[in-house]
């Protein structure tokens, strides 16, 4: 059975170039918590076309509770379950192409609600993910990937390669919808940014913010900073190129459309950047598009966001070609920017500022630093928690011995036979690499497991308030606001000893 009519996320004015599904492939939608991954999906059921059959794939222990609200979402008869054993891990994730097809469900609409646990067992999530999406594009057959909890962002790599991308983040007391990439009839949108609103039950994106009509100027302008072609012809007679100066900004004040690409080549430019670009979005309102294109891989996740939050529409990462560039600026043609605008970027950038402290600490001083970050962070950037017990036979002393934190905010705990990271600043897709930088051997040659904690209340709280364990080496200190770790005494492993070797002479025969 094909798919009938216009396929859609249904949330509550979103544009249908931004809504309709395509008509085949993976549309992965990244979401914090499961509570609001079951929303979506309710909305997903409730606004399919009259008679559309849909099979929805579940994990067996997961979302069961709601199924019967899911059945009824549905028209009726037209909802069936498919259930991947919780048992298989992710031997069932690499059979599920043939166990659809088996199934014969290839050809429906297809709902997937996945734990984003589930990944964490797949050796190469991106070549999962594009093998599923070429049997769907073969089939004409669309898929909503609702990849619910911590550890759920897709990788980097799968970007422009499936026919959805996107991610929906909570925040303080609205919700922010980022589109990584969509694929429909209406052609291929990108870099999107909407305030959402879960009221009543249902997510709707926020009023939107209209433009200035006592600012409005006619004609656009795109302006290009030189640095950003790398050398490479402009792309079409209407823009015009000009060295990064005073000169520049004050052009850039002329337009209230069009475009504005500017370079960023490290992190000490990021302040004045975000000053220039808060400036020119409240002069200029909605209408204009301000892309960011890093020169070399140097933006940290809370630069990011700074820039994003202080007016910009899009970063473009190191490494894009210039075809893909060209690509990406057609996308954001007519984009009006949605983000919340901050009051003064300096303000942000002291709240994601990490703390001058990092290293080992004691369980207090941990538990007390972690509550602080996370409290003054309130969601603006993404940390990580984790619990790492040592593996059989190692000591504390061997563990932190193989463990180097170089960055502020990277704190560290060690507690019954378990090592208690924090690590300022690390998104979810960069936690392999960021465990990697820390241990000089393999992470999984020190510990058992690494689990993700989802907030501090989740650590033993009373024991860490009440535990009496100093740590057992030094601990590197950096002066700052939240206080300087614990002196503690170093241990003298091994103590060295002279000896004498005997040298023999040997002659030829």
């Amino acid at each position: 059975m094909k798919t009938l009519g216009q396929i859609t996320l249904a949330i509550d004015l979103l544009p249908p170039r931004l809504s309709r599904l395509g008509t085949g492939g993976i549309h992965w939608l990244a979401v914090d918590k499961q509570a609001d991954a079951q929303v979506l999906a309710l909305q997903f059921l409730e606004g399919l076309p009259s008679e559309q059959a849909v099979s929805l794939i579940y994990l067996e222990g997961s979302d069961e509770g709601r199924l019967p609200a899911f059945v009824r979402a549905g028209a009726e008869g037209a909802v069936t379950l498919f259930r991947l054993s919780s048992k298989n891990g992710y031997k069932g994730l690499e059979r599920l192409p043939r166990e659809l097809e088996r199934a014969r469900v290839l050809g429906r609409a297809l709902l997937f609600l996945m734990p984003a646990d589930l990944l964490r067992h797949v050796p190469d999530v991106a070549a999962w993910a594009l093998a599923l999406n070429r049997v769907l594009m073969r089939a004409e057959t669309p898929m909503l990937m609702l990849c619910h909890g911590r550890g759920g962002t897709f990788p980097d790599t799968l970007a422009g390669q499936l026919s959805g991308l996107a991610r929906l983040e909570s925040g303080d007391d609205s919700y922010h919808y980022h589109i990584d990439g969509w694929r429909n009839d209406q052609g291929l949108q990108a870099g999107h940014s909407l305030e959402l609103i879960l009221h009543e039950g249902r997510f709707g994106v926020a009023p939107d913010r209209t433009l200035n009509p006592d600012s409005v100027i006619t004609g656009e302008q795109r302006l290009i900073q030189k640095e950003a072609l790398l050398g490479m012809p402009l792309p079409s007679r209407r823009w015009l190129a000009q060295a990064m100066s005073e000169a520049f900004w004050q052009q850039a004040l002329g337009a209230q459309t069009g475009f504005v690409v500017v370079a960023v080549s490290n992190n000490a430019e990021v302040g004045e950047l975000a000053r220039q670009i808060h400036h020119l979005r409240a002069a200029r309102g909605a209408g204009l598009v301000i892309v960011v294109r890093e020169m070399q891989t140097c933006l940290r996740q809370m630069e990011q966001e700074v820039l994003l939050q202080s007016g910009t529409n899009l970063i473009v990462p190191a490494g894009t070609s210039h075809a893909a560039l060209l690509c990406l600026l057609n996308s954001l043609q007519g984009q009006l920017w949605h983000r919340p605008r901050m009051e003064h970027p300096d303000t942000l950038m002291h709240q994601l500022r990490p703390p001058r402290v990092r290293g080992l600490q004691s369980p207090q001083q941990f538990l007390h630093l972690v509550d602080g970050i996370l409290q003054s962070s309130a969601g603006k950037v993404r940390h990580q928690l984790l619990k790492l017990p040592l593996r059989p036979g190692l000591t504390l002393e061997q563990c932190w011995g193989q463990i180097h934190l170089r960055r502020e905010g990277d704190l560290a705990c060690l507690m019954d036979n378990t090592c208690y990271l924090f690590l300022f600043g690390c998104r979810d897709d960069g936690l392999e690499a960021a465990l990697d930088n820390i241990c000089r051997l393999p992470w999984g040659d020190l510990f058992s497991q690494c689990q993700i904690l989802s907030g501090s209340d989740a650590l033993p709280r009373r024991a860490f308030e009440h535990a009496e364990v100093a740590p057992v080496v030094e601990t590197d200190d950096i002066d700052g606001g939240c206080g300087k770790p614990p002196v503690t005494t170093p241990r003298t492993l091994f103590t060295p000893v002279p000896i004498r070797l005997p040298c023999k002479e040997i002659h030829p025969s």
